[in-house]
């Protein structure tokens, strides 16, 4: 029994995190590609790069969680101890995609306030190195 609600508990969350990475890439894409002023492809770059923390945290949760409360004799109890961790999981999902709509609100907002920069690196060639804000990076 324990085995069997410990993979209905991963099938769930995992097909849960999965359903929210895949409303995260689809609508963050046009705030990003908005954001690095129709540069697609960095704008893509970020878009994975914050998807795969998300993926590493929520997995990692859901995995994490898996074996931390002890088997229960009875399948009530099991039934329980599935759901109580799949909201927990369901709350760990959710304030990870805060956050990262969080991230991506603050990256256009930032580049709404340098509004010169952000087009004068974009430039002809696109974006370079040269041409990022070094000192407000590494803020």
């Amino acid at each position: 029994m324990y085995i069997a609600m410990s993979s209905i508990y991963l099938v769930v969350t995992l097909a849960l995190t999965v359903w929210v990475a895949h409303m995260l890439e689809r609508n963050g894409r046009v705030l990003l590609v908005d954001v690095f002023r129709d540069n697609a492809e960095l704008a893509n770059a970020v878009k994975r790069l914050l998807l795969f923390g998300f993926y590493l945290i929520n997995v990692g949760y859901m995995t994490w969680t898996v074996s931390m409360t002890p088997y229960r004799e009875n399948a009530r109890a099991e039934v329980e101890r599935v759901t109580d961790k799949v909201g927990g999981a369901l709350v760990v999902l959710g304030i990870t995609y805060f956050v990262v709509l969080s991230a991506f609100q603050r990256l256009r907002k930032q580049t709404q306030e340098r509004p010169g920069q952000a087009r004068a690196a974009q430039g002809a060639g696109g974006w370079s190195p040269e041409s990022a804000p070094l000192g407000k990076v590494l803020e």
